[in-house]
């Protein structure tokens, strides 16, 4: 007969491993405010490169607004100009007059069939 011995292991955590609350919470907010100041710094940085990048050139700031508005202004002319040409295209297409003259045929037929029954 064998005699099974029933062993129990206990796991204790030591008293300097827990973590405190105020402790997390501290770190936390330390790290959070780390964060912010690296933005603002980056932030401060990146302005501070535009500036010094748009007076090393000739041309201001109101001069990139400008030129991008312009720019812009072009954009959208070459959309519509497309775009019109684009509708232009398809109204001629042979699907675009196959299609309206189905629905044109359509239509007249309907009207015939309601002038029948009307009269």
């Amino acid at each position: 007969m064998l005699i099974r011995r029933h062993t129990h292991t206990h796991t204790h955590t030591p008293p300097h491993t827990h973590t405190h609350t105020h402790t997390q919470s501290s770190l936390r907010t330390t790290t959070a405010t780390a964060v912010k100041m690296r933005l603002y710094l980056a932030v401060a940085v990146l302005l501070l490169a535009l500036v010094a990048h748009s007076e090393a050139q000739d041309t201001t700031m109101e001069d990139h607004l400008a030129k991008a508005g312009d720019r812009l202004s072009e954009f959208g002319r070459t959309i519509a100009e497309k775009t019109k040409t684009a509708l232009e295209k398809f109204h001629q297409s042979e699907f675009a007059v196959a299609t309206t003259n189905f629905f044109r045929k359509g239509w007249q037929k309907l009207k015939e069939q309601v002038d029948e029954l009307t009269q």
